[in-house]
């Protein structure tokens, strides 16, 4: 009895253990193995690199093929991975889609890039799963003791750190990290937890920028742009906050704030005698949302403002991936009475084949083809091109950028019909806007829709 029950201990022991540092899908060691073999290392002080390895987009195999073929997936490139491994050289599953290499070796920086590279050779060839065959790309970041960090949590960040800086430098390779780096990331930590805060302070606010008639200089028009002024009353750049907010979706909830807050204003300037259509930018996450629609009439409803008065603008590059899918939420959108304009045309996937599919009232010229380059007889053939062509397809054309008289006397010489930039006004507050808005009308009146250009374009 007393035998049976030493035996079973023993065994208990055992399985308790394998379920403690080891990975139950893989069979490598886990992350509590990788943390108590670092902090022996650093203990040590002898040279040693972490090599971080992630999937990339594991999510949309999970996603297409299912959980179960996702784990499997998992499992062939943990025993590919296990290949690469050797006695100073351990691999562990860190968890999801994450392995991690400990390089215990003189000169094992230079060795860790070496492997690093073998790694990423392993998936040339796509991996069988089932009856499909997938191509896998991986990211990689790099960190080394003592030159990175002589802790095990300094050196887990410091690789982490460089393998997101090898994801935003285009996936399937290697960083070695770099203390640039290092504060690059730290500033868009800081910066997303202000976004964050932002929301929750209601720093963002909606710029109107006037889009005007080329031929009268007649304000026609208004689109509604963001701008964050944080506590402090700084005003933070689009530029600057803009991607960060995509990357972390939390665009979604400012294009809602943008959207809902574009309505109301329009229709207390419509109830004040404003008769002017407002243009809301989509972005590819809000385009993606499933509940699109219904937030688009939500925030009509809220407003009380008919579909006649809003237009949204989407870009070639928020609907290029999933045309089909796009064409037909463009037609329920447009089926409301609210018009649809193709935004930045020219600068991502556009050609006029593509053009000629879109179900669109707008085509919005970007201000790439009417800049610097202005001048240059190629820009100007092309630019006649798209004007003629969005002609004869019934579509209005508005031009971006304008900053120079000789850009505009050539877009209406071409019959553009509407045109925004610091020419005539920038993006304005909404009270700003208004007080502009009554400028034009007067000088609009006086001069029997002759040229209505503002003389005060900060005004």
């Amino acid at each position: 009895m007393n035998k049976k029950l030493i035996s079973e201990n023993k065994k208990n022991k055992k399985t308790i253990h394998k379920l403690s540092y080891y990975d139950s899908l893989t069979g490598l060691f886990n992350r509590e193995s990788l943390y108590m073999h670092l902090k022996n290392l650093c203990l040590n002080k002898d040279e040693f690199s972490v090599i971080f390895f992630d999937i990339d987009k594991l999510k949309a195999i999970n996603d297409t093929l299912g959980y179960f073929n996702g784990d499997r997936v998992i499992k062939k490139i943990a025993a590919m991975l296990r290949a690469l491994a050797y006695e100073n050289c351990r691999l562990y599953r860190w968890g999801g889609d994450e392995f991690v290499f400990l390089l215990k070796e003189n000169n094992s920086l230079m060795r860790a890039e070496s492997l690093s590279k073998k790694i990423l050779n392993l998936f040339e060839y796509p991996i069988k799963i089932k009856d499909n065959e997938l191509f896998i790309t991986g990211s990689i970041g790099i960190s080394n003791y003592p030159k990175d960090a002589i802790d095990f949590e300094g050196l887990l960040k410091k690789a982490t750190t460089a393998l997101h800086h090898s994801k935003d430098m285009g996936r399937n390779s290697y960083r070695v990290h770099d203390e640039r780096i290092s504060e690059k990331a730290l500033n868009k930590v800081l910066l997303e937890t202000k976004l964050r805060v932002a929301l929750l302070k209601d720093e963002f606010h909606v710029y109107y920028q006037p889009k005007v008639n080329i031929r009268s200089g007649k304000i026609v028009g208004m689109e509604a742009l963001v701008r964050w002024i944080d506590s402090e009353g700084r005003i933070i750049s689009p530029a600057e906050f803009i991607p960060i907010a995509e990357e972390t979706g939390l665009i979604q909830k400012i294009g809602d704030i943008v959207l809902k807050r574009a309505c109301m204003q329009t229709k207390a300037m419509a109830d004040e005698g404003y008769d002017l259509c407002v243009s809301v930018n989509l972005s590819a996450r809000q385009f993606e949302d499933m509940n699109l629609i219904e937030k688009i009439e939500e925030a009509l409803n809220q407003a009380n403002l008919e579909s006649k008065y809003l237009e949204l603008e989407i870009t070639d590059n928020t609907i290029m991936n999933t045309l089909d899918t796009s064409i037909e939420i463009i037609k329920k959108i447009r089926k409301r009475g609210i018009k649809v304009s193709l935004d930045d045309f020219g600068t991502g996937y556009s050609s006029l084949n593509y053009l000629v599919q879109m179900p669109i009232d707008i085509l919005k010229i970007d201000k790439v083809f009417i800049d610097k380059k202005f001048d240059a007889k190629k820009q100007r053939i092309i630019l006649e091109s798209v004007i003629s062509l969005a002609k004869k397809m019934d579509l209005k054309v508005i031009a971006e950028g304008v900053e120079r008289l000789q850009q505009l006397d050539f877009l209406k010489s071409q019959g553009c019909d509407e045109f925004q930039g610091y020419y005539f006004s920038r993006p304005l507050p909404i009270e700003e806007f208004k007080r502009l808005l009554n400028y034009n009308r007067n000088i609009c009146l006086s001069r029997k829709h002759a040229d209505c250009r503002t003389t005060n374009k900060n005004s």
